[in-house]
């Protein structure tokens, strides 16, 4: 009891952690369950690198780190498989201590072979990323590191692999359909390379390149984050 005999009031307190795969069709039941009870404050879903809608609505955490919130709140979180690489490196950077523990062994289901190599390519990115960052790398590997992550998932058998269980798959042609003008130029403006554009348009027409090398190399250090 509080003084004058009136109840104390408490204010929520609790961080509800809910750990998810694929389960878009429930988590916000779940979300809004966990906030019905007053004393909640937060809570954070950790996907566990979900294929259906839950993946578009947190990061691929593998549930394996454990860090203070006033920490996590100061950090960078990348969008891919290479959060918890990321996450760690600059959670080391920042002064904080990292330490090991058991939490036992973790089985996973086999994954395709172009699903592996997305996820090794981002990590690796990541990795590659801050070592440029310390001085240990030059653009052209990082370079190299985002054109194999592009082409990694824009192959076709990736694109089909991905579809779990859908049965139809459609592909459009931007320009014009998507876009009233050029897509690439449609991705140009709002980065800010309208420039590198005109010069690709210049060379393609003067037959010095194709237009998907010129393409490539006017918008080659554009982070797809940008576009999106």
């Amino acid at each position: 009891m509080a003084q004058g005999g009136q109840e104390a009031v408490q204010l929520p307190c609790v961080s509800v952690v809910v750990p998810a795969l694929n389960e878009g069709r429930h988590i916000a039941a779940v979300v809004s369950f966990a906030f019905s009870d007053p004393l909640v404050s937060e809570v954070i879903v950790v996907d566990d690198s979900s294929t259906d809608e839950i993946a578009h609505l947190a990061q691929p955490l593998g549930g394996v780190i454990a860090a203070r919130r006033a920490l996590l709140r100061t950090l960078r979180f990348e969008d891919g498989y290479g959060v918890d690489a990321a996450l760690l490196i600059d959670a080391s950077l920042a002064g904080a201590r990292v330490a090991e523990g058991d939490i036992g062994s973790l089985e996973h289901a086999p994954q395709p072979l172009q699903d592996l190599t997305l996820m090794a390519n981002e990590v690796g990115r990541v990795i590659f990323e801050r070592a440029r960052w310390a001085g240990r790398m030059n653009v052209d590997q990082i370079a190299a590191t985002y054109e194999a992550q592009c082409h990694a998932t824009a192959s076709l058998d990736f694109v089909m692999n991905r579809r779990k269980g859908r049965k139809k798959l459609l592909l459009l042609d931007l320009d014009g359909t998507v876009t009233l003008e050029p897509s690439a130029l449609a991705l140009a403006k709002p980065t800010g390379h309208q420039h590198e554009y005109q010069r690709a348009i210049d060379a393609v027409e003067a037959g010095q390149q194709s237009i998907e090398a010129a393409m490539t190399e006017a918008l080659r250090y554009v982070h797809r984050n940008r576009f999106e």
